[in-house]
C-alpha cells in the first residue's frame, strides 16, 4: 500500500464514525405505497448451503436514490462514478422543528441561516437533514404518522 494511502487511512480511522444502518427485513418500516419486503429461504444448511431470495422495491428504507428516481432522462446508480459518492458532509439539524411540526420542510431561509452561523456550504457538499424521525424505527405506524383521514405526516425537504 502506498505511503499516501496509508496516511489517508490513518487520518480517516481517527475521525468520528457514525453508523446509520438499521437491520433490514420483512418487518422494516417502508413507504406505505410499497408492499413489505419478502425474504424466502431457497436452501438451508440441511441442503448443504444457506441462500435466500429478497423481494422489495428499490426505494426501500435508507438508500441512495439514483438521479432517475425524480428526474426523467438522467442517470441510474450504475452510471454514477464511485468518486462522486465520496463527499464532504454537512448536517442541518432541524430535529426540534420536526418534533413541533411533523410536516416541517427545510427552507432556503434555513439553509441561509445555517451558512450564516457555520459558513458557506460548498457546491460539492452532501447536505443531510436531521429530523430524528429515525427514532421512530422500527415502528411502521410511528414512521407513517397518519392522521384521522389516513394521510401521512413526516418532515423532509
Amino acid at each position: 500500500m502506498s505511503s499516501e494511502l496509508s496516511k489517508a487511512l490513518e487520518v480517516l480511522r481517527k475521525k468520528k464514525w457514525v453508523d446509520l444502518t438499521h437491520t433490514f427485513g420483512p418487518e422494516s418500516p417502508h413507504f406505505s405505497a410499497f408492499t413489505p419486503a419478502n425474504f424466502e429461504t431457497l436452501f438451508s444448511h440441511d441442503d448443504g448451503f444457506f441462500a435466500q431470495s429478497f423481494t422489495f422495491p428499490g426505494q426501500y428504507g435508507t438508500h441512495l436514490d439514483a438521479p432517475i428516481h425524480f428526474v426523467r432522462d438522467t442517470r441510474y446508480l450504475e452510471e454514477l462514478e464511485l468518486k462522486e459518492l465520496v463527499l464532504p458532509l454537512v448536517v442541518i439539524d432541524k430535529s426540534k422543528e420536526a418534533a413541533a411540526d411533523h410536516d416541517y420542510a427545510l427552507s432556503v431561509e434555513d439553509i441561509l441561516a445555517f451558512e450564516e452561523e457555520h459558513g458557506k456550504i460548498e457546491p460539492t457538499t452532501f447536505v443531510a437533514l436531521r429530523t430524528d424521525w429515525s427514532k421512530r424505527w422500527p415502528n411502521q405506524e410511528q414512521m407513517d404518522n397518519k392522521d384521522e383521514q389516513g394521510n401521512s405526516h413526516s418532515p423532509g425537504w
